[in-house]
Parts: structure tokens; sequence; C-alpha cells
């Protein structure tokens, strides 16, 4: 009743700030009978990291949704995945080479991509599509829904090396389409059924909406991925070392960046080349990658496009650094990502500000620590607070402001020593898990992803809010997402 009273669910950011300023830097509750014990200082939590252990429980074992589905389906290596032990560690181990190790190297593949979703942005959002009855120009689709085919063709293009070019709704096929509706449906679904679990025991019709979500965007994905396997095959027959993307879909690409792109092997390619996995199993894998490589990016860019839309002094730096660094080229090396401490700046601010659930790096314990001069017993369920220590004006100046400068290296820098250095513990870094051994695998790849479509798309238009009057609330799905997402306009950037 005091969680509900407090906000419950969709007020869950609101309710851990309340919380932490009421009982300190550790408390627990109960939600529906599971204790959970919260830390809100990541140096306290450093021995909850410590004692993991060699199997550690993440975030993947909370959906049991996804488990169950999988598990019911006779979907093996997604369940594997998904799970902790032995299972979920050969996974981790056959996957870990070509996806988290080598997830930079894909940026020329993402990059083809990005510079699709530039060249078709201001018709896709501003409209010109079509006419409606009234004969003016409507809206071809939302921001949030083109950042959803966005997220999905730079993870299709790293899977396979081509994308699908989904932002561009002149060429939209209409099953690329239901694949990402699909994939937003069933995980906007599996939210609501973690935290009600009678809709599963009643069959009701968001249970049923999630099964038929889940069964139909899973077939698509295994058949998408079941062609691009036997092309992968037939290269390695053929003795090829060339990725099946000898010709780039994006005209007017740089020739280096299609020089690059045919060079650099997809995940797809990789795995099939490695030979440790089936077909069958390939065909899984991807297919679960690829569904979740729709809506967990797409969380994460919805804030960073929103924060940067409500401030334009940071924008205009932002493309002021981007034109300086790059010239105009696309984002395809790690030493260019480098050379852009802005845009990593407001990916950090993004990540303290808005981050896309209050609380991160949920473990159980496999045994008796002591923390902070409590008992903690195996089995207890823990989570950092994104929302106490990130938020509080004594480590944090106007914390409720969007402001990237604070993690430029001049202030990190200028920070250490001070109570407020542990801003900058790595465990407040970013979404992925940072300094954990369950990292989310797709976090190097989703991190390119990031930083290479928000360097093309921010060089070239300035992305505003349609209407500075707009208000909309934290919406609690699978993660947390601005609702309704507000309207955005662009515009051909001519100053830099």
């Amino acid at each position: 009743f005091d969680f509900l009273s407090r906000g419950g669910v969709d007020g869950l950011f609101e309710v851990c700030e309340q919380l932490y300023a009421e009982y300190g830097e550790i408390y627990s509750y109960s939600i529906m009978g599971d204790d959970e014990m919260i830390v809100c200082d990541p140096r306290l939590y450093e021995t909850v990291m410590k004692n993991e252990g060699r199997f550690p429980y993440g975030a993947a074992q909370e959906s049991k949704v996804f488990i169950d589905y999988h598990t019911d389906r006779g979907n093996e290596m997604s369940a594997d995945a998904l799970k902790e032990g032995e299972q979920w560690k050969e996974w981790r181990k056959k996957h870990n080479p070509d996806i988290f190790a080598n997830g930079q190297s894909y940026l020329p593949l993402i990059a083809m991509a990005s510079v699709t979703a530039s060249r078709v942005l201001g018709k896709q959002i501003n409209g010109g599509i079509k006419d409606d009855e009234d004969g003016n120009n409507t809206t071809a689709i939302g921001f949030e829904q083109f950042i959803s085919r966005m997220a999905f063709d730079m993870f299709s293009a790293v899977m396979f090396g081509e994308s699908p070019d989904t932002v561009d709704g002149d060429n939209l096929k209409a099953e690329d389409k239901q694949f990402v509706d699909d994939a937003q449906k069933a995980f906007t679904m599996s939210g609501i059924l973690m935290l009600s679990p009678l809709e599963k025991i009643f069959k009701s019709d968001k249970f049923n909406e999630f099964e038929t979500s889940m069964d139909s965007s899973f077939e698509f994905a295994r058949k998408r991925t079941r062609k691009f396997i036997e092309i992968a095959k037939k290269n390695e027959e053929d003795g090829g070392n060339e990725s099946n993307t000898g010709k780039c879909p994006v005209q007017g690409i740089a020739a280096a960046t299609n020089a690059a792109t045919r060079s650099t092997r997809t995940v797809v390619e990789r795995l099939v080349k490695r030979g440790e996995l089936s077909t069958d199993d390939i065909e899984e894998s991807v297919g679960t990658l690829l569904m979740a490589g729709v809506d967990t990016t797409a969380y994460f860019m919805g804030w960073l496009y929103i924060n940067l839309a409500s401030n334009s002094r940071a924008q205009a730096e932002l493309a002021k650094e981007l034109h300086n660094v790059l010239k105009g080229e696309d984002l395809t090396t790690v030493k260019q990502m480098n050379a852009l401490p802005y845009l990593r700046a407001c990916l950090r601010e993004t990540h303290r500000l808005t981050p896309v659930t209050p609380m991160t790096l949920i473990r159980r314990m496999k045994m008796d620590i002591d923390l902070g001069g409590y008992t903690v017993k195996a089995g207890q369920k823990l989570s950092l607070n994104l929302r106490a220590f990130p938020m509080n004006p004594e480590y944090v100046e106007s914390p409720h402001e969007f402001r990237p400068e604070r993690f430029m290296p001049a202030a990190v820098s200028e920070r250490k020593g001070t109570p407020s250095e542990v801003i900058d513990h790595p465990f407040f870094n970013d979404p992925f898990g940072t300094g954990s051994k369950r990292i989310c695998l797709g976090a190097r790849v989703a991190d390119a992803e990031i930083m290479c479509s928000a360097a093309r798309l921010f060089h070239d238009w300035e992305i505003m809010l349609d209407g500075q009057d707009q208000e909309w609330t934290r919406k609690q799905g699978l993660m947390i997402k601005a609702d309704p997402f507000p309207k955005m306009k662009v515009a051909i950037r001519t100053k830099w």
C-alpha cells in the first residue's frame, strides 16, 4: 500500500528518490512478496559485485515472462541466455567473441544505416509522404517510431550486413514494419505481465497479445536469419572473404566507408565461420538478439533525443563538436568515437537524468555478506538506486537540469578528491551493466549504434520539440519511456 500511495510503478523514479531521502543509503521494501534491498552508494555496492559468484544472477533472470515463453516453445538457446549457471556461461562463451568483444568493429555497417536514416529524416518526421483528406501534408511517422525503426536497421546491418531501411516510409516492406511493431508490442506487454503474474494464469487478452506478438516476431527473425546463414555458408564454400554487402545501398556514402563496409564481417558470418553453433542455434540466438536490439536501444535513444531537443544550447554545442571533429564524415572508427567527448557527455548525462530504469545491477547473493553494517543473507535480492546520489544536490549541482558539461574531462578531473566524484563511479556510467560479469552482450554494439546515429543526425539536422508547451510523464513497460512521446520537428542544420 505504501508503494502504491507513493506513486506505484509509473512513479518509480519519485518513489526511489523519496525512499532514499527518508531511509538513507540502504533500505528494503517488498513488492508483491518480493523482498528487495536497495543500495544507494555505488562504492558500497562494490561489495555486492565482488561477491556475485562465478555465475552471477542478473536482470535477465527477472524476465521470467521471456524465460517461460522460450521454455514453453522449446527455444533452449534463447532460454539459456536468460538463465544463470553453466547454461548461461556456455551460451555467453559461444557468442561473446562475435558480439561483445567485437562490438565496435561493426561501426562501418552501423554508419551505413545511419546515413539512410539522416537522408529520410526530414520527410519522415516533418511530413510530405502523402496528403490527408484536406490536402495537408501529414507526418509519416512519429519520432519514437522512427527511432525504433532506425534501431532495427542498425542492428540488422550488424547481424546481416544489410539494412532493411525501415526508416524510409516510401520503400518500407510490410513484413519489416510488422516485425518492428510486433517486437515493440511484445516488449510493452512483457513489462505489464512481469508486474501482473495473474495475466498468465488466467490467459488474459494481454497475455495472449504478448504470445501472439512474440510468435510473429520470433518467426520473422528466424526466417530472416536463415537467409543470411545460407549466404554466409555459400561464401565460405566459395572461399570468399567479403561480406555480402559488396554494394552499399546508401547513395552518396563515402568511398572509404564502402571499402570498410565490404571488409567488415557480420555477426552471422563470424558465427558461421567459427562453426561452434548449428544452423538452428544461430537462427534462434540471432532471432532473440534481433528482437532485443530493436527496443532496448531505442528506449535509451528516445531519452537522448528528448533531452537534446529540449536543450537547444547543448544540441548546438554537440553539433559544433561533430562538425569540427568529423567534418561531415561518418563515424566509422573507435578513434573518432574517442574524439567526441561532448557526445559521450550527452550520453552520460542522459543516463544520469533519465535512465531507462531507476534501479540497476540486480543481484541475488550466493552467500552471506556484511554490507554497511547489515548482514545480507544468501538469496537476498539487491539493486543499485540510480535516483539517489545522481539526483542529490550534495553531489550534483542543479540535478534536475540537463548539463552534459558536468561529464566533460575537465569537470571530471576537477571533482576528483571531492564528495561529488562519486557520480563518476563506473556503476553510474551507462545502462548496460558496466563493471559486471553479466554486462549486456550487446553493450558495445548498442553504444556504437547510439554514438554513430546521433553523430550523423545531429550533424545534419536541428531536432526540436514541435511545441515547447508539451508535457509527458514516465511510463513503465519493460523499461521506462516518455508518455506520450513528444512531437518533434526537424530542420536542415546550416550553422555549426
